[in-house]
């Protein structure tokens, strides 16, 4: 026992202080209890307020405060994203994208912000399949039609391309280089240049990227690197067509014309590209009947396509067809139509109004209708008093529903 006595002043003040301190510790109790919850949509919706505002450390700590009171929405989720990719954790804001569904109201835009990462990350693959979902959910976005534009440009996929440039005429208007583009992707292609270092670092970043294959082995064609364009093409099998098509092109340009035709021989009868191919080499050793059905299966295909026209019209005339007169004409439309594009890609043409009628003239002329009706638009956009426009762009609509309305 302590030889110092506790004073009563002393015992005293202790119970006191031990009183005082379990009040203190009860009143912090209470007013937790008694202390409303935050409403976690009202949180969440300040946290977004806060990441527009670029307060992004304050948005990210309300949006944790938010998670902890309920499970993530797909608000949340989206939110999330988009404060992870400002932080460059693009891996990270493509997972939190995903717990976003499709038939959400932000189902279409997480799709397009997927798209719009893997771009970065150079997965076209990946991208272009975000940026159809995300067209599937809203077919009037005009965002991942351009950038879809962007991916089938740089892989050189005329086809979709066009279709692409099409679907974005009828849901916005087309500027001026939109429409250069469009007409310019039917027969002449990007920087070479360009196209390798692009392609070569989507297949860095996926080697199953089938497109960036074929795209890079074309770039390499057109610079006569022929080997890197087969290394390229050599985990494709030969059954695919379109890498077939880009092999024969190969030993074409290398004058390995036996190599060639035996690649010709195989794949499917009906592909657009190697009917093409066997109807040049028809005409090439004098079978003219087999160039005609080689041309004509081309043309059944792409009636609006330059080469299946010029094709089929010099097959016929080998055989004496009469039918080769307006075919071989309509292959000189297609001429005109390569010399307006050249004089429309020279910077002070931009604002003829005549040159974008003369355009619209000659893309009617061919059976190209969408574009004819892009151009006019233009002129009229530039000129909405633009008489000669809007009668071009009158006759057009009318020959298109004429040629809708025919029987195939």
């Amino acid at each position: 026992m302590s030889k110092v006595a506790a004073s009563p002043e002393r015992t005293r003040w202790l119970r006191v202080a031990l009183l005082g301190g379990m009040l203190v510790l009860a009143l912090t109790g209470l007013a937790m209890i008694l202390r409303p919850t935050p409403d976690p949509d009202e949180l969440a919706k300040q946290a977004s307020r806060e990441f527009v505002d670029r307060r992004f450390d304050l948005a990210e700590a309300d949006l944790g405060r938010v998670n902890r009171l309920r499970e993530p929405t797909p608000f949340d989720w989206f939110l999330r994203a988009q404060i992870l990719m400002t932080k460059g954790k693009n891996d990270e804001a493509i997972e939190a994208l995903g717990h976003v569904p499709d038939d959400d109201s932000m189902g279409a835009q997480a799709r397009v912000e997927e798209g719009q990462l893997e771009l970065r990350r150079s997965r076209y693959r990946f991208a272009e399949a975000a940026f159809l979902r995300a067209l599937a959910i809203d077919p009037k976005l005009v965002q991942p039609r351009r950038e879809l534009v962007y991916i089938y440009g740089m892989q050189l996929r005329r086809p979709e391309l066009n279709a692409t440039f099409q679907a974005l005429s009828e849901v916005s208007p087309l500027k001026y280089s939109e429409v250069f583009l469009w007409c310019l992707t039917r027969g002449v292609t990007w920087d070479s240049r360009e196209i390798v270092q692009t392609m070569e670092k989507c297949i860095a970043a996926d080697p199953e990227d089938r497109w960036a294959r074929l795209g890079l082995a074309e770039a390499f064609r057109m610079m006569n690197r022929y080997d890197d364009a087969e290394n390229a093409l050599a985990p494709l099998p030969d059954s695919d067509p379109v890498a077939r098509v880009a092999r024969i092109r190969i030993a074409l340009d290398r004058g390995d014309d036996q190599a060639a035709e035996r690649l010709v021989a195989g794949g499917p009868a009906d592909d657009l590209n190697l009917a093409l191919l066997r109807g040049r080499f028809a005409l090439a050793r004098g079978d003219g009947p087999e160039a005609v059905r080689q041309f004509r299966i081309a043309h059944d295909k792409a009636p609006n396509l330059r080469e299946a026209v010029l094709g089929l019209g010099q097959a016929l005339q080998t055989v004496g067809d009469p039918a080769a007169v307006p075919l071989l004409d309509e292959g000189r439309k297609h001429e005109r139509l390569g010399s307006l594009v050249q004089r429309a890609a020279v910077d002070k043409n931009r604002d003829d109004p005549a040159l974008m009628r003369d355009l619209g003239d000659a893309c009617a002329a061919i059976g190209r209708f969408p574009e004819a009706r892009a151009w006019y638009n233009l002129a009229i956009t530039r000129d909405p008093l633009d008489t000669e426009a809007q009668q071009g762009l009158a006759r057009v609509k009318e020959a298109e529903s004429r040629a809708n309305a025919a029987p195939r």
